[in-house]
């Protein structure tokens, strides 16, 4: 107990004083309670190495113009776990595909992205890069640090859950062997080789995530494309409904559909 004590203290450090390097004071109380969920999280996730498990943590991967950071991989024999970490007091609402989740902290009420979404997105991407094996099953699972309590479990399909029942839960995706031993090495080799985790990089992935947010406000506050400027109007596509710029396909500009 003490070393897995240990451990979550030591692994919150060492994010805690990367975190000054990518943030400024006021992003730097945000990424601090991140890098604390993490941490948590991280510690339980050490009871998983093993030559059955391969566990990957805070991994960022770019993809085209853009990047994802990724909390937490998991490689085993049953498929690729991908795990999303929020760190929040207070009450927790939202579903499967509404675009925000809410948090309520006394009389105040904040909106954030659904981290469910976000987490399709990481597998996405990961899937990109994993194209040469189509068939791996993927597991989302969304942890809840924090003194946080999520109140509408039966509107989500994705296991969301409190880092007490991570380890349970992680046991219970369990089932069929897909991956041999010599495949998970190699997807994690895969992994590893995408990854880029240096310096430059991660402040280049904050400074697109804050452009990312202040480019959505901009366009539900007046339903333009930020790029040309034309109307965004509603769109089917594969994955579902979305907003695309009328002027496709000379802007390709596309973005969430708000519920």
């Amino acid at each position: 107990m003490e070393i897995l004590l240990l451990i979550i203290l030591a692994v919150i450090i060492i994010k805690l004083f990367a975190s000054i390097y990518v943030s400024n004071t006021k992003g730097y109380v945000s990424n601090a309670k991140g890098a604390i969920g993490e941490g948590i999280v991280y510690a339980i996730l050490q009871r998983l190495q093993s030559q059955d498990y391969i566990v990957i943590n805070d991994i960022i991967i770019k993809n085209k113009s853009r990047s994802s950071q990724i909390d937490h991989v998991v490689i085993c024999h049953s498929g690729i776990i991908v795990l999303e970490t929020k760190y929040y007091k207070g009450w927790i609402f939202g579903s499967e595909e509404s675009e925000n989740w809410m948090q309520v902290l006394y009389q105040d009420k904040f909106n954030f992205y659904n981290p469910i979404m976000q987490n399709r997105g990481h597998i996405n991407v990961l899937k990109y890069n994993l194209s040469k094996y189509p068939n791996i099953p993927y597991f989302s699972i969304i942890v809840l640090a924090g003194s946080c309590e999520f109140k509408t479990f039966d509107k989500v399909e994705t296991p969301v859950v409190y880092p007490g029942d991570l380890y349970e839960t992680i046991m219970n995706l369990s089932g069929r062997r897909v991956l041999t031993q010599n495949e998970i090495t190699n997807i994690y080799n895969i992994i590893s080789g995408i990854s880029c985790n240096d310096r430059e990089t991660k402040k280049e992935h904050v400074l697109n995530a804050r452009i990312k947010k202040t480019e959505a406000y901009n366009v539900k506050q007046t339903g333009r494309c930020p790029r040309c400027g034309g109307l965004l109007v509603e769109r089917k596509g594969r994955y579902g409904r979305f907003l695309g710029c009328k002027n496709y396909p000379g802007c390709k500009f596309t973005t969430g559909l708000s519920s």
